[in-house]
């Protein structure tokens, strides 16, 4: 609210407030030395001024009032006490969360939204969507308010890594606020996987159910734009030959949700893509995995891994994907390297030997090593 006055002699001004649920929370003016808000008789809005100010002084006065899921009555305004005479013009905008109709006025003359520049309309505000004009008081602009639901986009970018006692997960979040802005949201992570850290900007705190598997993010401040933040867990169910079920992760309250899927395991194994269990995914080349949004630490942070190690990836275009992919053994292949020593005298031989292993694919857990016949004593090291 933007005043302008023409005043004798005035020391303060006082307006009324309309409602008591009004909340003003920013005066600025020149040679404004202080402001309250009075609660009684009835509510009013006091401004005390330095020294005495005469002529053309300009005022602007900030304030909000909750509304509710939806509202509909008279606009609120404020109106100086004591004044002679009073005119101005009123603008109506919306924000995007929100959509506003008027459903009649009185005391007022709608004018053309474009003459808003010209009337001098603070230039944070959006643009007007409707304008009025008054001579006097009193008047009355009637409105509905209703909400708008926020049009929201994620795009959810997963890695599995697969381990040989438990499974890590890290999930990368992008969310596109097209329309209107959101203090929460919503994601779910199904059993058995387990969330263990939440990563976002602005970040007030978050809520895993065990249960359901929904993970609940709030923020400190309402969000609008564009978001991005990770989620870090592990699920118990370590990696072996045959059949796995990967539970799918989506985001909810959304408009949209696309994303992509990539998988890793231990080098004891190789993975395939069970088609039968494959639902609401495709198969892509894991070049087109974009592994530097996950950046270059593994979900499991003590394996020193990085996301290029993928042997698995999946896009998909709709919420509601499944997967299962299957597990084959990998047999390992050993190669030895071995050192010979012989110390012969004339009643003994002594032997020692030096043996290098190198191990692909798979662990070993044994190794045999054949020995001359007739050899005693043996020390290994």
């Amino acid at each position: 609210l933007r005043l302008r006055y023409r005043l004798r002699l005035r020391y303060r001004l006082r307006f009324r407030l309309p409602d008591p649920n009004l909340n003003i929370f920013e005066v600025k003016g020149e040679n404004l030395g202080g402001w309250s808000v009075e609660k009684t008789p009835h509510p009013a809005l006091l401004l005390e001024f330095r020294s005495a100010v005469t002529q053309r002084y300009q005022v602007a006065i900030k304030g909000e009032m909750a509304l509710g899921a939806s509202w509909e009555g008279a606009l609120p305004r404020l109106e100086l006490e004591g004044a002679e005479e009073e005119r101005g013009t009123v603008f109506l905008s919306s924000a995007g969360d929100a959509r506003f109709e008027v459903q009649g006025f009185s005391g007022v003359t709608q004018i053309n939204p474009q003459e808003a520049k010209a009337a001098g309309r603070p230039g944070e505000y959006p643009a007007p969507e409707q304008a009025f004009r008054f001579l006097r008081l009193p008047y009355e602009i009637r409105a509905r308010v209703t909400p708008v639901a926020p049009e929201v986009r994620a795009r959810l970018l997963t890695w599995f890594e697969l381990g040989e006692h438990q499974l890590w997960f890290r999930t990368r979040a992008s969310y596109r606020l097209v329309r209107g802005g959101i203090f929460s949201l919503e994601l779910v992570f199904p059993p058995p996987l387990r969330v263990l850290k939440v990563e976002a900007e602005d970040l007030d705190d978050w809520k895993w159910n065990q249960e359901t598997g929904v993970l609940a993010v709030n923020f400190k401040h309402k969000r609008e734009g564009e978001l991005k933040g990770a989620v870090i867990g592990e699920a118990r169910c370590p990696a072996a030959a045959g059949e796995m079920a990967l539970p799918g992760i989506s985001a909810r309250a959304v408009t949209e949700e696309t994303g992509m899927v990539g998988l890793s395991s231990p080098s004891m194994f190789r993975l395939k893509t069970d088609a039968a269990k494959l639902k609401n995914l495709y198969e892509i080349d894991v070049k087109e995995f974009p592994s530097a949004e996950l950046g270059t630490s593994s979900p499991n942070a003590g394996e020193g891994r990085d996301a290029q190690g993928i042997s698995l990836a999946y896009r998909y275009l709709e919420p509601g994907w499944q997967l299962g992919i299957l597990l084959e053994p990998v047999a390992a292949r050993v190669s030895a390297e071995v050192f010979n020593f012989e110390a012969l005298t004339r009643s003994l031989a002594s032997f020692s030997a030096t043996v290098r292993y190198q191990i692909l694919y798979s662990g070993a857990d044994r190794f045999v090593v054949r020995l001359p016949r007739g050899m005693a004593n043996v020390n290994v090291e």
